[in-house]
């Protein structure tokens, strides 16, 4: 019986992959078919007074709305211009490479600052916040740091601390044994009070210490945690209408998308101040916390209360974040030879971390004492109904126990990783006119590309190298925390590019191979039984593609030379952008439908994030290189597998293999007649 429940799980997942699908020539996944400009919704989230009426049974638990609490952005206008963070300061597998004929050798890279409501700022400043307005003529419009679908954001932060971190009462102690969320409203860089859950405290209950937290008084200028109290965590939720308006059900996978960007969007921007961010919703495929847990912390099981226009238009909690503002790091090089395939190096994170076994799976969110502040403004008066959607999110959902889980929890290894065997990068990072900061700041997405620009093969491969899990662990622990190999998580997509203009480098279609095989050269079998080794894409790909290794130090294949221009535009829907670029690319799972099945429905989220979270890295490499990157989520699924793998026929199972995001970097070209203001003063940049 338990299989068969989890075989109709699985399939009620393919079959809204399928449904979602776009097919060439003309049939495109459901939407309404035209944008209904005057119920486009609000892309920002506030919360309102209650409002007692017949449709809405707010609960005794909710209470008045707090005033939002600025945190300061002018400052922050003027002063990232000035800053100089290189990228090889935020990649400590950079320094290995100056310091490789050193097996001693131990750097900091950045030293951690300070837990605080300006370095909170800083945090969601260089990662959630608003990065310009671009006006034309009388319409003017927001961006963003962090990229989205059609620039809709369904992706809403909420901050959870042990402390209302918005108040200065100098009698009131740091730590009062409740859990307090925040919104993050980026339209004007604020936070808001959301909920306070009464005698809880998440990060007591989620994570065990050595020592003893310290009590202590707050300020705007002291520390707001001390000494182990460095944890806090970052909801990060999507409302599914804000994509759903224009994109109808294909929305889901978009949000998904967004959802990855924004993970690493945060990730790069902690790692600014030298603090750690990782996702810690799971290991071993067992859930940790579910994501009602979270939902009733921070207030999102409102909506139910509300009336049906609010369900149509509900949020929904899609990952936890771990903030650690205190990480204590050494990067050392180890056994270093001259052969510069075998190069290793160590990641090596000391931490006393551990999560809290004896507690994780007991807690039921029925028994909190949530107080709720206020009420969600309502994004859009009329709604189209896509029940589908719902349904999907709702399958997806994490719940304890996993539905798949034989592990018992105290079998469970549940000690943050505290070293990363790794294989030192070959290109190193030169200094860019931009800092990081900047080049954050101003990311955008490109609308159209020159179509003759080349860029630089060491470019090109530098960019690669960055989506590599064991040759840049200090990137992709983000995603898993847990496992040193990235067997889980980190590695469950694969890349098709579509070489067309680097220097030095054919023309042609080419294959990036992620998993760890890449680094031991061993490609006979996978550690994991899910992943798919290099042997096996190539024996499922057949002989009809040339499979050469074209660098040394990357999995990097030539499959097939020439003009691939035509091919990687067709695919995108018909899009220029996928033939003007200096590569295009198609990111695609392995083994899909397993992954599924063994893993459990929520993995079909988190095979989009990582997508996403490779799109990030994209993006802000091609910023670097004076480039700029698109990501696009319009392409044709099928597409790529009848005909670049048309060979392809894999144990009847159709979905081995499934096209997830295709995302393209060039030379753009900029529009003239748009003026670029600054989003909080308003200024000419």
């Amino acid at each position: 019986m338990k299989k068969q429940v989890m075989t109709s799980i699985k399939q009620k997942v393919l079959d809204f992959h399928d449904l979602t699908k776009h097919y060439y020539p003309n049939k495109y996944a459901p939407s309404k078919g035209y944008l209904d400009w005057a119920n486009q919704p609000n892309p920002y989230r506030y919360f309102i007074p209650s409002k007692s009426n017949n449709n809405s049974t707010i609960s005794n638990n909710n209470t008045a709305v707090q005033p939002l609490f600025t945190l300061h952005p002018e400052r922050l206008e003027e002063e990232y211009k000035t800053k100089n963070t290189q990228f090889y300061q935020i990649y400590p597998e950079q320094q290995l490479i100056l310091f490789n004929n050193n097996n001693n050798t131990e750097k900091v890279i950045i030293e951690p600052k300070e837990l605080t409501v300006e370095s909170i700022s800083e945090l969601m400043y260089y990662s959630m916040s608003l990065s310009a307005t671009k006006k034309y003529k009388t319409n003017s419009w927001n961006l963003r740091v962090n990229p989205s679908s059609g620039n809709l954001h369904p992706c809403q932060c909420y901050l959870i601390f042990d402390k209302d971190i918005t108040t200065t009462n100098n009698n009131k102690s740091i730590d009062d044994d409740n859990t307090y969320s925040f919104c993050y409203n980026p339209e004007i860089h604020a936070l808001q009070l959301r909920s306070k859950t009464l005698g809880f405290s998440l990060r007591k209950e989620f994570l065990l210490s050595s020592q003893q937290s310290n009590q202590s008084i707050i300020t705007e200028q002291q520390p707001i945690i001390e000494n182990n109290n460095n944890i806090f965590f970052i909801s990060i939720s999507c409302t599914y209408y804000r994509e759903t308006w224009k994109y109808g059900i294909r929305s889901f996978r978009y949000s998904q998308l967004d959802t990855g960007h924004a993970i690493n969007s945060i990730r790069y921007s902690a790692s600014l101040l030298g603090w750690d961010c990782t996702v810690c919703d799971g290991i071993n495929g067992n859930t940790l916390i579910s994501d009602k847990f979270i939902e009733k912390i921070i207030g999102l099981d409102q909506f139910e209360e509300l009336n049906e226009e609010y369900k149509q238009e509900r949020e929904y909690h899609e990952v936890l974040l771990m903030i650690n503002t205190k990480p204590n790091r050494n990067f050392k090089v180890n056994n270093v030879e001259n052969n510069n395939d075998k190069r290793k190096g160590i990641l090596e994170i000391k931490s006393d971390l551990k999560l809290n076994k004896e507690e994780l799976w007991l807690i039921d969110e029925k028994n909190l004492n949530v107080v709720k502040f206020g009420q969600p403004n309502l994004l859009c008066d009329n709604h189209q109904d896509w029940p589908q959607i719902h349904e999907i999110s709702n399958i997806c959902k994490k719940t304890i126990p996993n539905y798949n889980n034989t592990l018992q929890t105290n079998n469970l290894n549940i000690s943050f990783i505290n070293n990363y065997l790794f294989k030192i990068p070959n290109h190193f990072e030169k200094e860019s006119k931009l800092s990081v900061e900047q080049i954050i700041r101003t990311r955008r997405s490109a609308q159209d590309f020159d179509n003759y620009t080349f860029m630089e093969k060491e470019e090109f491969f530098s960019m690669l190298e960055k989506l590599l899990p064991m040759h840049y662990p200090s990137i992709w622990r983000c995603l898993n925390p847990f496992d040193k190999e990235f067997i889980e998580k980190g590695s469950m997509m694969h890349l098709l590019l579509f070489v067309h203009r680097v220097n030095g480098l054919e023309s042609g279609l080419y294959f990036l191979y992620r998993g760890d095989d890449a680094v031991v050269g061993k490609e006979e079998e996978s550690k994991d039984k899910l992943r798919l080794s290099l042997k096996e894409i190539k024996d499922d790909w057949g002989d009809s593609f040339e499979w050469e290794k074209v660098d040394s130090s990357l999995p990097l294949y030539r499959l097939v030379k020439g003009n691939t221009q035509q091919f990687a535009k067709l695919s995108s829907c018909i899009q220029d952008i996928g033939a003007t670029s200096c590569f295009c690319v198609s990111m695609f799972a392995t083994n899909f439908e397993k992954y599924l099945e063994e893993k459990g429905p929520h993995v079909y989220k988190e095979m989009y994030w990582e997508a996403g979270f490779i799109g990030q890295i994209l993006y802000l490499e091609a910023e670097r290189f004076t480039l700029r990157g698109t990501g696009i989520g319009c392409y044709f699924d099928d597409l790529v597998h009848e005909n670049v793998l048309e060979e392809v026929a894999i144990d009847n199972n159709e979905h081995k293999y499934q096209t997830l995001y295709h995302f393209t970097v060039g030379k753009a070209l900029e529009d003239k007649r748009l003026r670029t203001l600054s989003p909080y003063s308003q200024h000419s940049l």
